[in-house]
């Protein structure tokens, strides 16, 4: 498949082309879990309310109004069982290593305080992934899209940026192999990503080329990159032309992003 990898098309996923049960299915250009969180999380710093409480509420409203796979089976399962964020909170276990944290947390670069980032990562992140991975990865992904959009050095000194918060990650390293479904390893595959290109389109087509949770790095790269002021806004028209739009799609994007890059005065 990775010699289909030229930022032409999307392709359908081979596990996600039947019906779900609940009467959905997930086709070539239709958004998944990624997006679906990241929504959530913008949606949350839109409102203002950084708590926990608000964070679960948001996780499950926006599940319930458009259901739709791309999550780990047994969290799927999950939100379709819960009511509201109380209940969520109450049921979760939230032991998780994986990459859903660090997914869903380049919106909270536009927290400019990093105390107060750090302080939203973890919240947000103990929800589901109460772990250092988990919370560590979050925090990562937040600083690297905050890093870009306050101007807070070259990109090439993002390295030694990341480094002063977490020594123990080895940033330095290339990653060069399929990428597992965990937080730190996301991470460290999206840092080389971002690092080795400047063009959205690059970004997607190396993060790809990694294969194994190909999707999240993808996600998170672009969205980084897309904070960088000098990256190269490439995708190709016939890519977007596929892309979902819908309630919560393409356009639906364009414009939190445009509110939430408002209520936090970022210029775009």
């Amino acid at each position: 498949m990775l010699s289909y990898n030229d930022g032409e098309k999307f392709y359908d996923h081979p596990t996600h082309m039947t019906s779900d049960g609940s009467g959905n299915s997930l086709r070539a250009g239709q958004y998944t879990d990624d997006t679906q969180m990241s929504i959530s999380v913008a949606e949350t710093l839109i409102n203002g309310d950084l708590s926990k409480e608000a964070f679960a509420e948001k996780f499950v409203e926006c599940f319930k109004r458009d259901p739709r796979q791309g999550y780990a089976k047994g969290f799927y399962d999950f939100l379709l069982e819960q009511a509201d964020g109380k209940s969520f909170m109450k049921n979760i276990r939230p032991d998780s290593e994986k990459n859903g944290a660090a997914m869903r947390s380049v919106p909270l670069g536009v927290i400019k305080n990093i105390s107060r980032l750090k302080e939203a990562c973890t919240t947000q992140a103990s929800l589901t992934h109460n772990t250092k991975f988990g919370i560590d990865s979050s925090i990562i992904v937040a600083l690297m899209s905050n890093y870009f959009l306050y101007d807070r050095g070259p990109k090439e000194e993002l390295l030694d940026y990341l480094k002063s918060y977490f020594p123990e990650y080895p940033f330095e390293k290339k990653w060069t192999k399929p990428v597992p479904c965990h937080g730190i390893s996301t991470v460290l595959a999206v840092f080389t990503t971002i690092m080795s290109t400047n063009s959205l389109n690059e970004t997607m087509i190396k993060s790809v080329s990694f294969g194994g949770d190909t999707d999240s790095v993808a996600s998170i790269a672009c969205g980084i990159q897309e904070c960088y002021k000098r990256h190269i806004s490439d995708f190709k028209q016939k890519l977007l032309d596929t892309c979902e739009q819908g309630n919560y799609g393409l356009e639906y994007c364009e414009e939190l992003e445009e509110k939430l890059f408002s209520k936090y005065n970022i210029r775009s």
